[in-house]
């Protein structure tokens, strides 16, 4: 397939791969030390507005304008499922961190759990009340956080009641992405209101509780407010050092802050357009960034452009890096 015209490439390894879904109704793989596309998948007939790999590297799934999600094994390329499984656009996927489940969340004002090979019938729902632009899981899987169209950041117990943990209204505008710390012990959101927060759980006399939900049962502290975009800040995520936190936004940039003083350590310009996804390596040494004219670039941690690629005709809605285990 060759090298992609107009792509550069700057000492990336040649393990490194990425997935990426996009306005054109297609998921792709691509090898980032040769920006070759390894595999595109269509069958989708829908803009293709999430994605998320299965935590053993397996299955894909992607989810659509039109509320379908699509599986995919990895292995063969192949889809193996499709389902209906909103009433509008899925806004965002993410496994379970044991996998064998996933949760989708909708404009529709739902998030969903999923049993990876039984889709007939969702095990959670979570009626949001107001459209939901992320949900992502703790890292041990016990909690769901939501961002919610609303302004409000909302917490759950999964297996739990269908109460909130956690509710508050946490932004002066609608909240379009959030993300946990991998010791699960800050949740951090991304607005529309140009800010990002870091919000952590109240400390109590006696202790931590030694389950993840106890911690946060009492409530949040006043959050860590990141200022510095000009426009929406549309995604967010951690490093796996727990420290380090990148902010992709509508302002054509990307910003890595330190996730304990609020300090922006590194501003990256490049992108020519608003930026739609970000996502740090599983070792932290990379940041691949996604925007609405369908570039991919790749970032090295000194903040030096690694990876320019043209990967998408329409706009890339998502990108995320690949097991090379």
């Amino acid at each position: 397939m060759g090298l992609i015209p107009g792509s550069v490439i700057l000492a990336v390894r040649i393990s490194l791969r990425a997935a990426t879904v996009a306005a054109d109704g297609t998921a792709k793989i691509w090898c980032l030390g040769t920006t070759s596309c390894l595999e595109t998948l269509g069958d989708h007939h829908s803009t293709v507005t999430a994605l998320a790999i299965a935590t053993d590297g397996r299955d894909l799934i992607t989810g659509c304008e039109n509320g379908s999600v699509h599986i995919w094994s990895l292995w063969t390329s192949k889809q193996s499922r499709v389902f209906q499984a909103h009433d509008a656009r899925v806004s965002s996927l993410c496994f379970a961190p044991k996998g064998g489940s996933f949760v989708s969340s909708s404009l529709d004002g739902k998030a969903k759990i999923w049993e990876l090979l039984n889709t007939e019938t969702p095990d959670t729902i979570w009626n949001c009340c107001a459209p939901v632009n992320s949900a992502i899981f703790s890292p041990d899987g016990s909690l769901l956080a939501t961002a919610i169209d609303d302004s409000s950041l909302v917490v759950w117990t999964v297996g739990g009641t269908h109460s909130p943990l956690v509710e508050i209204q946490s932004h002066e505008s609608a909240v379009n992405a959030v993300a946990f710390a991998p010791d699960g012990l800050a949740v951090a959101t991304a607005s529309k209101d140009h800010t990002a927060k870091i919000w952590r759980p109240k400390e109590h006399q006696g202790g931590g509780s030694a389950f993840l939900w106890g911690r946060w049962v009492r409530g949040v502290t006043d959050p860590l407010v990141l200022r510095g975009h000009t426009n929406t800040v549309n995604a967010i995520g951690f490093a796996l050092d727990g420290c380090t936190l990148v902010t992709a936004s509508s302002d054509h940039t990307l910003r890595v802050w330190h996730a304990v003083t609020g300090e922006c350590h590194l501003e990256l310009k490049g992108h020519r357009d608003a930026l739609t996804s970000a996502v740090f390596s599983a070792d932290g040494k990379f940041l691949a960034s996604a925007c609405s004219g369908g570039v991919l670039r790749v970032w090295n941690s000194t903040g030096h452009c690694m990876v320019h690629l043209p990967a998408h005709e329409q706009q890339v809605c998502g990108v995320a890096f690949l097991r090379t285990d």
